[in-house]
């Protein structure tokens, strides 16, 4: 009687367990889409070099490469050559030109690296105020992110150290040019905005001047500075025009008497 009454005890907690238990898991790897790096290597950091983006005001984005894990340049002198050289391919990119990171000041280039003697390069687009939105500039960043890994010819930057969109840093409202961009660029930027108005007349306007300089007087300091500049060498180059015309004048004084003397 015990016997059996011990046997019915045992499979009815083996019953009870047995319903318990869950139905096994379904492996990743049987249906072919596992996602991740090697699964044999406990898998592998995103080693890729990323691409940041900025949206400024006037309708510029600006565009600059960084290294997968350190504040430097990805060396890229390859590629920047190539677009220099190439501007078919620079307006297919939507680049408008290639210009200097902004250092400590709009004076000074910031630095491929903190021993580097080459300046830090940036990508420059406009693209207009309608389409300098975040969305619509990741679009623009991932092109040309698809023409690095395309181009990539360099063993820094090959696969995996290939590129991928980085971080958008717009703020909204957009920040001022001057942000991001050195003096000597953003009054270059000034001119082509405004092509049929001297600087000095443009310099009046408050709402224009804050889209270019954060700071307005220092951004009347720096264009009258270039204005003061331009109209020296404007006044050179007069007076060196009078000073040849004077010259060939007096040659051909020269020539008249002695033509007369024979």
């Amino acid at each position: 009687m015990l016997l059996f009454s011990f046997t019915m005890s045992s499979v009815t907690r083996a019953s009870k367990i047995k319903k318990e238990q869950k139905s096994p898991p379904k492996s990743a790897l049987s249906t072919g889409k596992f996602k991740g790096g090697s699964p044999f290597s406990g898998g592998r950091k995103d080693n890729r070099h990323v691409l940041h983006f900025v949206g400024v005001k006037q309708g510029v984005t600006l565009f600059w490469p960084q290294k997968y894990n350190v504040e430097e340049e990805p060396y890229l002198a390859p590629d920047f050559n190539r677009l220099k050289e190439d501007e078919a391919l620079m307006e297919s990119l939507n680049i408008s030109a290639i210009l200097f990171c902004k250092g400590e000041d709009g004076g000074t280039a910031k630095k491929q690296t903190a021993h580097s003697a080459y300046n830090w390069c940036q990508f420059a687009s406009i693209v207009g105020d309608a389409n300098n939105t975040s969305s619509k500039c990741k679009l623009y960043a991932q092109k040309i992110v698809e023409h690095l890994n395309c181009q990539a010819t360099t063993a820094n930057y090959q696969y995996p150290r290939r590129f991928k969109v980085g971080e958008d840093f717009s703020g909204r409202p957009l920040a001022p040019c001057d942000t991001y961009m050195l003096d000597a660029d953003v009054i270059g930027l000034m001119l082509a905005a405004y092509p049929d108005t001297p600087l000095h007349e443009v310099m009046a306007f408050k709402d224009i001047m804050r889209t270019f300089w954060s700071d307005v007087g220092r951004g009347k300091d720096v264009v009258q500075a270039h204005v003061d500049a331009t109209q020296a060498t404007d006044g050179d180059l007069v007076d060196t025009e009078e000073e040849n015309k004077d010259d060939e004048e007096e040659e051909e004084e020269e020539e008249e008497e002695e033509e007369a003397n024979l």
